[in-house]
């Protein structure tokens, strides 16, 4: 059935269903649509394939502090270029 139909909440509902439709209305009664839950695998790793002399939070610091300044660097190198070109005509 491709009609959706709305039951009163209470009497006084006004575009609820009336008796007739909802007398009319049948169950479905198969699958609708199946339901795959994939589990989750865990891995476990060895104490000695991790590295202990690399920080979980500097490594965290240092990929937040690179977010920041991408485009500050970007500017800079930039400069740096445009400022060597401009040496480069001078001596030309």
């Amino acid at each position: 059935m491709s009609k959706i139909v709305v039951f009163p909440a209470s009497k006084k509902d006004k575009k609820a269903a009336n008796k007739e439709e909802l007398s009319k209305l049948t169950q479905h009664a198969g699958t609708i649509q199946p339901i795959h839950q994939q589990r989750m695998t865990l891995s476990s790793v060895a104490k000695s394939e991790v590295n202990s002399k690399v920080s979980a939070v500097d490594t965290l610091r240092r990929a937040n502090s690179d977010a920041k300044l991408i485009g500050l660097r970007a500017k800079v190198k930039a400069e740096k270029a445009a400022a060597a070109a401009a040496t480069a005509k001078k001596d030309a």
